[in-house]
């Protein structure tokens, strides 16, 4: 299932940084698959045993939906998901918050959370009229029984250091703090990086440890991130120094260009739009889920087709949620899928 490693951080002053990068305190899980590493990393973080936890698994998850009948986008199981179930399961943890700062919107994790009120799940990721998986847009909003719980940020090619921080000051770290989660955790893609193959975005590792700073986030686990070279070495280092409350400013990156990968006015423009139409869209939650409920009656459904670029299997879904004024109600999926491998 890959390789998998678990950073358990400390967050200390500069006299226990010796203790800390040497050697992170590494447990090797990969024999156990990636999930382990993330439930090692969260049982050590719900036991005290550490401030912060880093699981640096691979393959990634967020494209992992709650029915998988092949492999999305490089990823066979949500392994933010089932750590967070093990969590709410042995802990009793229930308010959660997931933040994904992968370049691709993560349409796997959104799936497993739409339609769960006490899961706010937020994706800033480049906008899907232009990247994989085509997904992301601030319609999908959440289930009808989890209006506002669902946090969809396309941001335009381009975007930089300068437009992450914009959007975590001005419209991410706000709804966090409404919302008041139990725990949060960063589903941690390198892959909006400026050297990244996939994507097109300028994100540098101190941006991404500058982001992770003002996160706060209990736990992060590895998502994307394909530059292995001039992006990963950088960008894990700094997460992990900024995880610690250690100095990251001197993460130096050689191939990194000021002037060739700085933001450009319109996409500075794009984003302050894109947040202001955010900030009312959240204001008004309320009115639109009293709308949305009053709208579908005793059943919601929603259907749908499903892609999976890795085998060619084209799924059929069809959901259905019963709704009731005072509590969460059934959520069925009827799902079929077609062609690929082992498919007609």
């Amino acid at each position: 299932m890959g390789a998998s490693l678990v950073a358990l951080i400390y967050s200390g002053t500069v006299q226990d940084a010796i203790k800390f990068v040497t050697p992170f305190m590494f447990s090797n899980l990969a024999a156990d698959g990636n999930w382990s590493a993330a439930i090692a990393a969260a049982d050590a973080v719900m036991r005290g045993e550490v401030d912060r936890a880093f699981a640096l698994v691979r393959p990634p998850g967020h494209h992992a939906m709650a029915m998988v009948h092949g492999i999305r986008g490089f990823c066979t199981i949500n392994i933010e998901a089932v750590m967070i179930q093990h969590m709410r399961q042995t802990y009793g943890i229930k308010r959660v918050a997931v933040v994904d700062t992968d370049v691709h919107h993560g349409d796997g994790s959104q799936d497993v959370f739409y339609h769960d009120p006490d899961t706010l799940y937020i994706s800033f990721h480049q906008d899907g009229r232009t990247l994989y998986p085509g997904t992301g847009f601030m319609d999908e909003f959440g289930g009808p029984q989890a209006i506002g719980g669902n946090i969809d940020i396309p941001l335009p090619p381009g975007t930089g250091d300068e437009g992450l921080m914009k959007v975590m000051r001005e419209l991410v770290l706000p709804i966090l703090e409404e919302f008041n989660p139990d725990i949060v955790i960063n589903s941690a893609g390198q892959d909006n990086h400026f050297s990244d193959p996939l994507a097109n975005m300028q994100v540098t590792a101190k941006g991404y440890a500058e982001l992770v700073d003002l996160l706060q986030a209990d736990i992060a686990v590895l998502e994307g991130g394909y530059s292995v070279q001039e992006a990963l070495p950088y960008v894990n280092t700094g997460i992990i120094l900024s995880m610690a409350g250690l100095d990251y400013s001197k993460v130096v990156e050689p191939a990194f260009d000021p002037v060739k990968y700085k933001q450009s006015q319109n996409v500075t423009a794009y984003i302050d739009d894109l947040i202001a139409k955010w900030k009312v869209q959240w204001a008004n939650r309320y009115r639109i889920a009293e709308e949305e409920r009053a709208s579908v009656g005793d059943i919601w459904s929603n259907r749908y087709n499903v892609y999976y670029d890795e085998t060619g299997v084209q799924e059929e879904r069809l959901e259905r949620v019963r709704m009731y004024e005072d509590k969460v109600g059934w959520h069925s999926v009827f799902s079929r899928g077609q062609y690929g491998p082992y498919g007609p």
